[in-house]
């Protein structure tokens, strides 16, 4: 394999890595449109992250804003507006082992946060 799809493959996998991070895609994934805002994101993190210890919506909206949406779309997995603070779902822009990948988690994804 060479060093260009190794590096690749290691920064979409640290994408997915992170529980937020899957939470974002999984709700996207589930809208009609493909669309959320990052209140959006922030009440689902919220209300799956309550039974843990009652996270901050505030430190939880920083957190997505400044690493998590912005690490998704530098991976390709979404666009994200920081100016009207939205993202779109955006396989398309994928590789075909990118989608297959998150294709393969679906069900593991609702598992986990349905």
């Amino acid at each position: 394999m060479n060093t260009s799809k190794e590096n690749t493959l290691d920064t979409l996998h640290r994408c997915l890595a992170n529980k937020r991070r899957r939470m974002i895609l999984y709700y996207l994934h589930r809208t009609e449109d493909g669309v959320a805002s990052l209140d959006d994101f922030v009440d689902y993190i919220v209300s799956q992250e309550a039974n843990s210890s009652a996270p901050d919506s505030t430190r939880v909206a920083i957190a997505l804003y400044h690493k998590h949406l912005p690490m998704l779309a530098d991976c390709g997995l979404i666009d994200f507006d920081r100016r009207t603070e939205t993202a779109r779902y955006s396989p398309d822009s994928t590789d075909d082992y990118a989608r297959a990948l998150l294709d393969s988690q679906e069900a593991e994804l609702a598992k986990e946060f349905s």
